[in-house]
C-alpha cells in the first residue's frame, strides 16, 4: 500500500444553499445603497460573504457551547472549522473519575458563487450525528443576521435520484401519496427544470416555498414510471437543493422521505490540513 493510500480520508457531504429576498417591497436603509429589488437580488450573496466574514454566525447553538474560526477566504470560497463541546469521562489513576472538556471539531466549506452556492459539511459523528444537524444549525444562525436585510436563507441536501427510484422499486404499486416542497429557485441552472408558471406563480406572491401532493385513491395507487418527464423534472430539481420529497406507502404509517443520504466526496488527511491556497483550489473544483 503506497503512503497516500494509507492516509487518512475525511468524508464530507455536500448542500446547496439558496438565498432570497423575504419581500419585493424595498424599504430604503441609511446604512444601505440598496434600493430596489433588483439591486437586492443582485448583492444577496456580498451580503452573506460579509456575514461570513464579520459575525459570530454560531452564537446561537443552545445546545451546547459551540467554538469556530474563520481559516480562509477569498473572493467565493469560505473555509470554517467548528467545535463544539462534548464532555467525556476518564478515570484516574486514584480511581476517581473526572469529567473533562472535549471539543471534536468538523471542518465547513462555503462556495458563495451566485451561480454554484454550495456548502459541505465533514462528517465527525463524535461532534455531531447527523451533517444535517449542523445545516440546520447554519440556516438557523444565518437566517437571523440575513432577516434585517430583507434576506431568508434555505439549506438543503444534494442528493442522486436513484434513492427516488429505489423507493418506488422497493414498494411496487403501493406508492400512494408524494409531496413535494420545492423552494423558489435563485439559481438559473438547477430552475430550468421547474415549470415557469409555477416559478412565476411563487415571484408573484413573495412564495418561498411551494407544496402540493399527488394521492391516488385509497384502494389504489399512483403510477410513477420514469418516462413521466414532469416528474423527472420536479425529482432533478428537488435532488439538486430545491427541496424534499415524502413518500406516503401503503402499509407503512410513517412517509419516506428522500435526502437520507447526501452526496458525498473524500480528502485526504494532508489535503484537508495542508495549505489552505491548495484546499481552495480543490474546493472550486469540487464543489461547482
Amino acid at each position: 500500500m503506497s503512503s497516500i493510500e494509507s492516509l487518512k480520508k475525511y468524508v464530507f457531504e455536500t448542500y446547496r444553499y439558496q438565498i432570497l429576498p423575504i419581500s419585493k417591497n424595498i424599504q430604503k436603509k441609511i446604512d444601505s445603497n440598496i434600493e430596489t429589488y433588483e439591486q437586492l437580488v443582485a448583492e444577496k450573496n456580498n451580503l452573506l460573504a460579509d456575514i461570513l466574514l464579520n459575525k459570530n454566525i454560531f452564537l446561537n447553538y443552545k445546545r451546547s457551547q459551540v467554538v469556530f474560526r474563520l481559516e480562509y477566504s477569498d473572493k467565493n470560497i469560505f473555509i470554517f472549522r467548528l467545535g463544539v463541546r462534548r464532555d467525556i469521562k476518564r478515570n484516574t489513576k486514584e480511581f476517581k473519575q473526572e469529567e473533562i472538556e472535549d471539543y471534536p471539531n468538523i471542518v465547513l466549506i462555503f462556495n458563495n458563487d451566485p451561480t454554484v452556492q454550495k456548502l459541505a459539511i465533514q462528517k465527525n459523528y463524535r461532534a455531531f450525528n447527523k451533517s444535517e444537524t449542523v445545516a440546520h444549525l447554519i440556516e438557523n444562525s444565518l437566517s437571523n443576521f440575513l432577516l434585517g436585510l430583507n434576506l431568508a436563507i434555505y439549506i438543503e441536501p444534494i442528493y442522486n435520484v436513484s434513492e427516488f427510484w429505489d423507493i418506488i422499486e422497493r414498494y411496487p404499486n403501493k406508492i400512494q401519496q408524494i409531496g413535494f416542497e420545492l423552494i423558489r429557485p435563485n439559481l438559473s441552472n438547477i430552475s430550468n427544470t421547474i415549470d415557469k408558471q409555477i416559478k412565476q406563480l411563487q415571484l408573484s406572491t413573495d412564495a418561498h416555498k411551494t407544496k402540493f401532493e399527488l394521492e391516488s385513491n385509497k384502494d389504489a395507487n399512483l403510477n410513477i414510471t420514469q418516462d413521466n418527464q414532469q416528474i423527472q423534472n420536479l425529482l432533478e430539481y428537488s435532488a439538486q437543493g430545491g427541496g424534499p420529497i415524502s413518500l406516503k406507502i401503503k402499509g407503512l404509517k410513517k412517509k419516506i422521505k428522500t435526502k437520507k443520504s447526501s452526496e458525498e466526496f473524500e480528502i485526504t488527511e494532508l489535503e484537508l490540513n495542508g495549505p489552505p491556497e491548495q484546499l481552495k483550489e480543490m474546493m472550486k473544483d469540487i464543489l461547482k
